[in-house]
C-alpha cells in the first residue's frame, strides 16, 4: 500500500500525507488535541491547528497519519501572527469530499500497519503550505466542479442526449489511472459510490418519486460492488448518471405534458432568479389562468408550491457542498424573509437550516446523505 498515494476520486493529489510517530510528541501536540494517553487507534477525524489550517488524522498504534494542509469552502481564512494566509492557496475541500475521504482512512486505519513506514525516520516539521509544489491547478478543480453541476443539471431536466455528450467529454478529459496505484478497483469504485450520490440528487431534484430513487439507488450500489473488473467499474461509472437521467425523463418532470414541462425546466433553470408568473406563462405561450390551473391539475400542486419544493432541494446541496452561510443561501435563491426561509425549510427537512448545516459539518456523514 503507498500511503502517499491515498486520494482517488476526491482531488487530494495536491495534500501531502505524514507519518509522525506517537514518540514525537511536540510535533503531534502542535497539530492535535492530545490530553492524557495517546488516541484510540481507528479513530479519524479533522482536526484543526491554532492557524485555523485543517488536516485529517487518522490514528495508528504507533502513530498518526496526517493529510493536509487543506481549508474547508466557509472557513475563515486562516492567520500566522498579523499575516494572512490567503495569498498561499491553500486547497479548499468541501465537506462531503472530505468525508467521503474520512470513510475510506477509516478502513485503512483498521489494517492496523503502516507498510514500509519507518517509525524511527527524522520527520521535518515545516509547514508545506509554503512550497511551490502545495499550488493546485485552479483551472483543474474550476473544470471539474462545472462539469458536476452540469451532469447535475442534465438529469435533473431528463436531458439525456446533453448528459450523455457530457460523460463522453469527461471521460476524454480526466485520467484517473494513477489515483490509488495499488487498487485501482476499489478507487474507481469509491467514484462510483460519489457518482450514484451525485445522480440520486440531482433526480430528487428533477421529480423523482422517493420510492423509485430508493430502488434506483440500492440497486446501482449491489451493482457496484458485485463488479471485479477495472474495466467493468469504469464502464458502469459512465453509465449511472444516465440511469438517473432515463428515471427522471420516464417518471419525473417529462411524464407531464409538453407545456408543464417547458414550465418546469424553465424553473428549474431559474431557481437563482426571480421566477414571475407572467414571465413563466410567456415562456410557455400561455396565459396565467390557463398554466396556473393546468400545472396544479397535473401536478397536483401550485406553481409557487412546486417553486419553494426545488428551491429547499436546491438549498439542501448548498448547505452540503458550497460551504456558504444560511443567510447567503437563502438570498441566492429569493428569499428575503430568512425567517420564512427557516419556517419552510424545517417544514421540508424535519430541521432548521443552520442544524442541516452542522449536521454534516459534524461528520455526521454516510455518503449518501438523504
Amino acid at each position: 500500500m503507498n500511503h502517499e498515494k491515498i486520494d482517488f476520486i476526491h482531488n487530494l493529489t495536491d495534500l501531502e500525507v505524514r507519518y509522525i510517530p506517537k514518540e514525537n510528541h511536540d510535533v503531534l501536540s502542535s497539530l492535535y488535541s492530545l490530553e492524557g494517553d495517546f488516541p484510540e487507534s481507528g479513530k479519524v477525524e479533522l482536526v484543526k491547528d491554532s492557524t485555523g489550517v485543517r488536516f485529517i488524522s487518522s490514528v495508528y498504534d504507533t502513530g498518526i497519519l496526517l493529510t493536509g494542509p487543506f481549508i474547508l469552502e466557509g472557513d475563515p481564512i486562516p492567520r500566522i501572527g498579523g499575516n494572512n494566509l490567503a495569498g498561499i492557496e491553500l486547497p479548499a475541500r468541501s465537506e462531503s469530499k472530505v468525508h467521503s475521504y474520512l470513510t475510506v482512512l477509516k478502513l485503512l486505519t483498521e489494517q492496523k500497519e503502516l507498510p514500509g513506514v519507518d517509525a524511527e525516520s527524522e520527520i521535518e516539521t515545516h509547514n508545506p503550505v509554503f512550497e511551490e509544489s502545495y499550488r493546485p491547478d485552479i483551472e483543474l478543480i474550476d473544470k471539474r466542479y462545472k462539469w458536476e453541476r452540469k451532469i447535475r443539471h442534465f438529469i435533473a431536466l431528463g436531458d439525456r442526449a446533453s448528459l450523455k455528450k457530457l460523460i463522453y467529454d469527461l471521460e476524454e478529459g480526466f485520467d484517473f489511472s494513477s489515483r490509488m496505484p495499488n487498487n485501482p478497483v476499489r478507487a474507481y469504485k469509491n467514484m462510483a459510490i460519489v457518482t450514484n450520490s451525485i445522480g440520486r440528487l440531482s433526480a430528487e431534484k428533477g421529480g423523482l418519486p422517493p420510492f423509485l430513487l430508493h430502488s434506483l439507488s440500492e440497486n446501482i450500489s449491489i451493482q457496484i460492488e458485485k463488479l471485479s473488473s477495472l474495466k467493468d467499474v469504469i464502464q458502469y461509472t459512465s453509465r449511472i448518471p444516465l440511469q438517473y437521467c432515463d428515471a427522471v425523463h420516464n417518471y419525473g418532470i417529462e411524464n407531464h405534458s409538453a407545456v408543464i414541462v417547458k414550465a418546469c425546466h424553465y424553473i428549474l433553470e431559474n431557481l437563482h432568479e426571480k421566477i414571475g408568473l407572467d414571465d413563466l406563462a410567456e415562456h410557455t405561450g400561455t396565459n396565467r389562468s390557463y398554466l396556473s390551473r393546468r400545472f396544479h391539475q397535473e401536478t397536483g400542486k401550485t406553481i409557487s408550491a412546486y417553486i419553494r419544493e426545488k428551491r429547499i432541494l436546491e438549498a439542501k446541496w448548498m448547505l452540503r457542498h458550497s460551504g456558504e452561510p444560511v443567510t447567503d443561501v437563502a438570498l441566492s435563491l429569493g428569499f428575503e424573509d430568512i425567517n420564512y426561509f427557516s419556517r419552510i425549510f424545517r417544514k421540508e427537512a424535519g430541521v432548521s437550516p443552520r442544524d442541516y448545516k452542522n449536521r454534516y459539518s459534524s461528520g455526521d456523514f454516510d455518503g449518501l446523505p438523504p
